[in-house]
């Protein structure tokens, strides 16, 4: 309900006015009522009214005077003026002055209420706004840690671009980026089920990394715990904060007071950072690897401090993780290396059938331990790795589907597998897998023959012109042939016999020396115009522009 004082100089108006309107139709208590304009600001410093419908020419003090006097204690009151004819440009005034209405004399009830309802409206609005206001206000405090998190997410990441604003954003947040600081990363290591050696025996499923179900939500979880014991070590809410990045990883920016002893406050971190991870360890069954940037002077990159953090970090991807890791002690440059995937595809091939028996030798040809290898090499090799198994099953029939539980958790595994170790080693149990299922397809009797067929097209590709040499061989008829065939690979026996010719035109290119002459002819087509019309159908180029390309690349 809201509050009205009455001022009038007119008993007769006063009095009749307070009898003859339904305040409480309005929703309004009449608290008061004054006789002139000094008695009216006196009585409204005590009554704190929401309205004030007040005459304008009143003895001691006028409407006006009064209504300026009464706005200035609360700004907030509402003024009515009522106005005779002949007071018109007194009325016009006060609504200059800010009234929020007037009505002429001698005023009608009913014309009364319309103004005090849409004076009630106004009044309503104006709270609703501040309280909207009010609760924005509070959102925005609410909000402030995670803006906070936010801000300084994107400079590590480097997307914040406009400099001009980028002190007074920080500034706005409360981060002192004018004070020297230091970035530092932590990241729980990986639980005992990325382990293939210790979750399962060898060649298991749980051992190739297919049984992690929750392992995202437990690892934001470990995040979390982790951010938890760092925040007992590095609790000031001026100088430290938390960034959660990607559900993965902490990077917490310490700022260091001013004119503080760089040497001391390094050596304050590490003890801090050595604390917090022990206590992590201590809460769960896990370990945290933490990289301590350099500290870096005021202004400086938060896009740099954190890549020299996350370089330390990622040394871990060498070693078994569990330690405290500072930027200049981490190892020199990985090695840079190369791989053929036809070499993969062709060892994979291999070992499905039996001719090499070793997966743990094979993935050391390409993997071999003591040596540092980039991981964008090993993550590449891994995917390579991947998409030449699921090649190499299916064109034996299998499905890899039928290898693991699900396929697309290979691809999420060969990501978040974090070290050299676990790569290889799940890969190793990997192939077993795959090596134990192509063994059990291959006992079948069209799997036998399809092999037998492959063997032969393999080794002899250049002098089989027809399919009758490969199956009057084995004893069976070319349409029976080309049926299981196709049926176990996909393919035709013919168009399996064209994929190994122009495998092998292709290494024969590679050879500067080797005329294309001679590479038409070991590959078996006697024609070299008719052999530079399919090669060039199959790769869309002449055998010449294909050995220059190829040449070109090698030698870059």
């Amino acid at each position: 309900m809201k509050t009205l004082l009455l001022v009038d100089d007119s008993v007769f108006d006063r009095e009749g006015l307070a009898r003859r309107v339904d305040w409480g139709s309005l929703d309004i208590e009449l608290v008061g009522t004054a006789e002139n304009g000094e008695e009216g600001a006196s009585l409204a410093r005590a009554l704190h009214p929401d309205i004030v419908l007040t005459d304008i020419v009143m003895p001691r003090m006028d409407g006006l005077e009064m209504a300026e006097r009464i706005r200035m204690d609360q700004p907030d009151v509402r003024l009515v003026f009522m106005s005779s004819y002949d007071e018109f440009e007194y009325a016009r005034t006060a609504v200059d002055l800010g009234a929020d209405s007037y009505i002429m004399k001698p005023v009608v009830p009913e014309e009364l209420a319309l103004v005090l309802r849409r004076t009630c409206d106004a009044i309503e609005s104006r709270a609703r706004a501040r309280r909207h206001q009010d609760e924005l206000r509070e959102k925005l405090r609410q909000s402030m840690p995670v803006l906070r998190e936010n801000f300084l997410r994107e400079l590590a990441y480097g997307r914040v671009v406009v400099e001009h604003t980028l002190a007074s954003q920080a500034s706005y947040l409360g981060i002192p980026l004018e004070k020297p600081f230091v970035a530092i990363l932590a990241q729980p290591d990986s639980g005992p089920s990325m382990d293939p050696g210790e979750a399962a025996a060898p060649g298991s499923a749980a051992a190739a990394g297919l049984e992690e179900t929750g392992l995202a939500e437990s690892r934001q979880v470990d995040v979390r715990l982790l951010q938890e014991a760092l925040a007992v070590e590095f609790a000031s809410p001026v100088n430290d904060f938390t960034v959660v990045l990607g559900g993965t990883s902490l990077l917490l920016v310490h700022f260091c007071e001013t004119g503080s002893d760089p040497k001391a406050e390094r050596e304050r971190t590490i003890e801090a950072c050595e604390r917090a991870r022990e206590a992590f360890a201590k809460a769960i069954p896990r370990t945290a690897t933490i990289g301590i940037g350099r500290f870096e002077s005021p202004g400086t990159s938060l896009r740099r401090a954190y890549r020299d953090a996350e370089r330390a970090v990622g040394s871990r991807f060498f070693s078994n993780g569990n330690r405290l890791v500072l930027s200049e002690e981490v190892p020199s440059e990985p090695e840079r290396a190369t791989f053929s995937p036809d070499e993969i595809g062709d060892g994979i091939g291999a070992i499905l059938d039996g001719v090499q028996l070793d997966p743990h030798a094979f993935l050391l040809d390409f993997l071999p331990e003591g040596r540092l290898l980039e991981e964008s090499f090993v993550r590449s090799f891994g995917f390579v790795f991947l998409v030449s198994l699921h090649q190499q099953l299916e064109s034996r029939g299998i499905h890899l589907r039928d290898v693991v539980p699900d396929e697309r958790r290979l691809w999420e595994r060969m990501i978040r597998s974090e070290t050299l170790p676990n790569i290889r080693s799940w890969l190793t149990n990997l192939l077993e897998i795959a090596r134990r299922k192509a063994g059990e397809r291959s006992s079948s009797r069209t799997a036998a023959i399809v092999r037998d067929i492959r063997k032969i097209l393999d080794t002899e590709y250049a002098g089989i012109q027809e399919i009758a040499q490969v199956t009057d061989r084995l004893y069976i008829s070319v349409r029976y042939a080309n049926s299981i065939f196709r049926k176990e690979t996909g393919i035709t026996i013919g168009d399996y016999l064209f994929q190994q010719r122009m495998r092998a035109a292709k290494r024969l290119l590679a050879d500067p020396y080797c005329r294309i002459g001679e590479v038409s002819e070991q590959v078996g087509y006697g024609s070299p115009s008719y052999f530079t019309s399919v090669f060039r159908e199959h790769t869309g180029m002449t055998p010449r522009e294909y050995r220059e390309t190829h040449c070109g690349q090698a030698s870059g």
